[in-house]
């Protein structure tokens, strides 16, 4: 059983060429859309509680031509996207103020359905993690934000110990972009079901 923060590594995968972005108005305002949908994803990253029926619930995919790959059971657009068995998992642990929004994926039409069976997570959790001054290779970012190093190395992130306290699952509001943070247990029962390699997940450096 390890004893350390892991990270989710920001995901890409080949399945999912494009992103799936919310909609929100049905493309009446598509400026509009990408405002708000800034806005969210900022929130998220932060770990901020955002209510349910602020939570977008239907995503649209950005290519106009068909869809037809076979969506993965986790991958990271701008939102943090999940199908069970790995929800089921998560939602095993302590999830704090975090949660799994259903949702419904659609063609560029905006209207022939892909899929009903994934699910946007909400983090809803925040906690004060990287040690930003033990930590190599973190990136400036506007507004004091920090990024990440690119391709993560198991031990390179330095954490602090006092994040292993509350919910199982949370961002650092400190950094920018889509990662956020399992403690030991949950990365254990993550990695056990066979997860790592899709999710991932890094090993941190907890002191």
């Amino acid at each position: 059983m390890s004893d350390c923060i892991w990270v989710c590594e920001r995901n890409s995968t080949k399945q999912v060429p494009w992103g799936f972005f919310p909609d929100y108005n049905g493309g009446s305002d598509e400026n509009a859309e990408g405002d708000r949908t800034y806005k969210d994803i900022r929130r998220i990253y932060a770990g901020e509680a955002i209510p349910s029926d602020e939570m977008p619930s239907k995503f649209y995919h950005s290519a106009a031509n068909k869809f037809d790959n076979n969506i993965p059971d986790f991958f990271v657009t701008q939102h943090f996207f999940f199908k069970n068995p790995i929800a089921d998992i998560i939602r095993g642990f302590d999830m704090g103020d975090g949660y799994f929004q259903s949702t419904q994926f659609v063609q560029w039409d905006r209207t022939t359905q892909i899929a009903d069976d994934v699910f946007a997570l909400c983090v809803g959790n925040a906690k004060d993690t990287v040690d930003l001054e033990q930590t190599r290779g973190l990136g400036a970012w506007h507004g004091g934000k920090f990024t990440l190093p690119l391709r993560l190395k198991d031990g390179q992130i330095v954490t602090r110990s006092a994040g292993l306290a509350g919910p199982d699952i949370w961002c650092d509001p400190k950094i920018a972009e889509a990662y956020f943070f399992l403690s030991p247990r949950l990365a254990d029962a993550l990695i056990a079901a066979g997860h790592k390699k899709l999710m991932g997940l890094k090993a941190t450096t907890t002191i």
